[in-house]
This record gives structure tokens, sequence and C-alpha cells, in this order.
């Protein structure tokens, strides 16, 4: 797929602009529906070989390279196009995390020189092809990605798009099952777990400050239905994707 004219201007503009006015911290309560998803990419940062390189894309205005407990000591390298995210996140995480300003699509990074590769809502963004096969060309042989990302199949998320079209830039669009196929097909290895089935009904609520009585159980509601029925994490509206060993060969397995 060609790159769009301008997408990385605008990109880059509209995230400078967010970042500048503060962020989102006004969907504080719809963002705590991502909560478990967070706690899920988290742990599978902490687990696993300790890696000697680790590249965090779209870092936004908080690296998650701040913790130690995700670095491990690792050398950390937090890429994105926003200056002014760069530059508040550099301010929170201190001198242990190198922050540079590049485009993910195009990696300043040798090939299979990063053990782990982390992102937070940065792929549907891009080019999907191309950024996969940027992530597969810079990893090492053992090495992982780690993604949280929203998916296109969840009517609510459709629904809430509908009504809260400021909130996003021009050119982001939810992974659709092609693209997560996109993913997926670089890699040798994969596993996705999906989040918010139902809970995201309770948006309306919490953003008024209420409802959170609602988001839990629905939470658990959608934790018991994925689990019986992982088919219908397509219709969620998160998914946490590892992908591992680039692919150089033949063949795909799921990682337990």
């Amino acid at each position: 797929m060609s790159e769009p004219p301008g997408r990385l201007a605008r990109e880059a503009e509209f995230h400078d602009s967010l970042f500048a006015r503060g962020g989102r911290e006004w969907l504080g309560g719809v963002n705590r529906l991502q909560a478990p998803a967070r706690d899920l990419l988290d742990r599978r940062l902490r687990a696993g070989p300790r890696p000697g390189v680790v590249v965090e894309v779209g870092v936004g205005r908080v690296s998650r390279l701040a913790d130690p407990g995700i670095r491990r000591g690792a050398l950390g390298v937090a890429l994105d196009i926003s200056q002014v995210g760069l530059r508040r996140a550099a301010v929170a995480a201190g001198s242990d995390v190198a922050f540079v300003r590049a485009d993910a699509q195009r990696l300043p990074l040798r090939d299979g020189a990063v053990d782990l590769i982390v992102g937070t809502s940065i792929v549907h963004h891009l080019d999907v092809a191309t950024t996969a096969g940027e992530m597969a060309r810079a990893l090492s042989a053992d090495g992982r990605v780690l993604l949280l990302e929203p998916r296109v199949g969840s009517p609510l998320l459709r629904l809430f798009r509908r009504f809260t079209p400021g909130l996003r830039s021009a050119d982001e669009h939810p992974l659709t099952p092609r693209d997560m196929a996109t993913l997926r097909a670089r890699f040798t290895a994969s596993k996705v777990d999906d989040f918010a089935l139902t809970s995201l009904a309770a948006a309306p609520l919490l953003r008024k400050g209420v409802g959170g009585a609602l988001a839990g159980a629905l939470g658990r509601l959608d934790r018991v239905v994925l689990r019986l029925a992982p088919a219908l994490g397509r219709w969620a509206w998160i998914a946490v994707i590892e992908l591992a060993r680039p692919r150089r060969g033949s063949g795909h397995e799921t990682l337990e």
C-alpha cells in the first residue's frame, strides 16, 4: 500500500496539538475499560527472556520504558513522530531511555537489532503491512512484538466513534481482520487476547463519572464469554497481540 500524501505531517500535527492540550484526560473513565488489556500487556513485557534492546513505538506522553521492571536493564529506545509527546515523555522517564523522533514505518534500526518491540494504539495509525515488515526486519530471530490495538469489528466502538469524530486523526483506522492477518503473516508465531466485548456499553456513564459497577460487571462477563467463545473476539474493542520469531521461512504456530 502506498503512503497517503501528507500522512506523516498530519499525524505529527494532530498529536502535537493533542499532547499540548493534555491528551485525552477527560476520557479517563472510558480509558479505564482498557485496564485489563494494559495489565496483560505489562505482564507480558515483564515475562520472558531478559532483552538487550527494547524499542517502544508511538510513545505518546508517557513511555512504558520508564518502568525499570519493564526495561529490566535493557537499552531502551522510545520513538514517536510527535516532538511534544517525546519532550513530555523524556521528562517523566529521566535519562535511562533514548527518545528519538522517528516514523514507525521507517525504523532507524539495524536488521535484527531489537529483542522486544512494544506499541500501544500505534499500528492502527499506520500502513499495517509496511509497519509489520519493519518490525519483522528490526527484530532479532528470537525477539517478540507486543501490541495493544483497537479492533474495527466492535459495534459499540463504531457507535462511539460516530459521536466522537474529533478524538482521532484523519488517517487512523481500527484493525480489520485482514490487518490482523497481515500482522501475523510476517511472524511464525502469534497470540491474540481480546477485551471489552460488551463493557464499552458503559462508556456514556463513565464519561459522566458513574457506571463503574456496570463496567465491572460487563468486564467480568466479557472474560467468561471470550474464554468460552474466543471467536467472538473479532467483535471486541481491544486486542493484545503478541508476535514472535520474524518469518524467515514457512509455517505458523500459536503462542501459548
